[in-house]
């Protein structure tokens, strides 16, 4: 059986005994011309007849172990290639072992293998090669785009939560700062009635003691001077119109972050609350009730909508007057005025609504 093809080169590329003698005589010289390696005696013999022949010591010549391919079983010149079991033999080996076995030219089949390898490497070097360094190239320009592109995504996101966050507390602040002026406006009036109910109440006890020592005095003089001193008990009694407390009305944080109507804050700066496009070309006038919903009127227009703070349009009403101004009273009641004079305004109203409220009339009783 034969062996497999890397152990029989293995054996092939052993010293190379002179390709002359008879007899294993190990070379020591090679004839480049002749391409045979030359014991001593022969390498003298060689001289004589070919002197222009080209004759170094083998060690000299690199490799030429390796180009001097020997027949393992025979320790002959291989110059033959048996290509059913892939190794270099010799002549003898073409009717022993060998026998029947496809044969080649060792030189040739050296050759032709050699143009195989050389057509990889040059197919390697022109466009395997080449194309696989560019798309080297192309994975790092991509990985360095794709880096640089998350970056600044990466700050976008950190200037819009800096902007979040900046939206949000100028609004904290701001309703802080309402809540702080309201509750200051309200205490003030607590304050006052306060007072006047403490006056009211030392006017009632002092006119109280008189009257009840006249009357225990039984004196006639007294009882009829104080008689003539009356004084309005409904004065007296107290009709304060207290404040009510306000009501708290939860922040819809969508509409903070998206919005972008302009509303005074603190420090003179403006807070961007919500934006939204009027339902009328041109609006006449403005007001806003306190649960944070618009009331709208059109100039000329005999129209008032609410809607809310993103512009959801909640209550839309006719009226019989072109508006001029309106305003929300804290009953929730919407006045209008139409435009005109304070005398026709008047009695224009009086002809719509017989009761009027500051010469306006009540537009709309109840909304939520």
């Amino acid at each position: 059986m034969a062996e497999s093809s890397s152990d029989n080169l293995e054996q092939a590329q052993k010293p190379v005994p002179c390709d002359v003698c008879e007899e294993e005589i190990p070379g020591t010289y090679y004839c480049i011309n002749c391409k045979k390696t030359l014991c001593e005696e022969c390498e003298k013999f060689h001289k004589k007849f070919t002197s222009d022949h080209n004759v170094v010591l083998r060690s000299k010549v690199g490799d030429i172990d390796e180009l001097i391919l020997m027949c393992s079983d025979h320790d002959k010149k291989a110059t033959f290639h048996c290509e059913v079991c892939n190794i270099p033999v010799c002549g003898k080996c073409v009717t022993g072992e060998h026998q029947g076995h496809k044969m080649a030219d060792l030189d040739e089949t050296i050759n032709r293998k050699k143009k195989i390898l050389q057509s990889d490497v040059d197919e390697i070097k022109k466009d395997i090669l080449p194309t696989l360094l560019h798309e080297k190239e192309k994975i790092n320009t991509e990985k360095a785009s794709y880096k640089q592109t998350c970056e600044e995504i990466r700050k976008e996101i950190e200037s819009e939560n800096e902007g979040f966050i900046e939206k949000i507390s100028r609004v904290h602040n701001e309703r802080l700062e309402n809540l702080s002026c309201t509750m200051g406006d309200s205490m003030k009036i607590f304050d006052k009635c306060s007072k006047e109910t403490e006056s009211k109440i030392y006017l009632c006890e002092e006119v109280l003691s008189k009257r009840v020592a006249a009357i225990e005095k039984d004196s006639f003089s007294s009882i009829m001077q104080l008689a003539k001193q009356r004084v309005s008990l409904a004065e007296m009694k107290c009709e304060s119109k207290l404040p009510k407390p306000p009501t708290h009305l939860p922040l819809n944080l969508r509409d903070v972050l998206s919005s972008s109507l302009l509303t005074p804050a603190l420090q003179a700066t403006p807070a961007i609350i919500s934006k939204f496009d009027s339902p009328f070309k041109r609006s006449a006038s403005i007001c806003i009730t306190k649960e944070g919903n618009v009331w709208l009127g059109g100039i000329d227009s005999r129209e008032v909508v609410m809607v809310d703070i993103i512009g959801h349009v909640l209550r839309r009403k006719r009226t019989r007057l072109r508006i001029n101004g309106l305003a929300v009273m804290e009953n929730g009641h919407v006045i209008i005025s139409p435009p005109g004079d304070d005398s026709s305004s008047v009695r224009k109203l009086l002809e719509d609504n017989e009761q009027t409220i500051f010469n306006a009339f009540p537009l709309f009783t109840e909304f939520q």
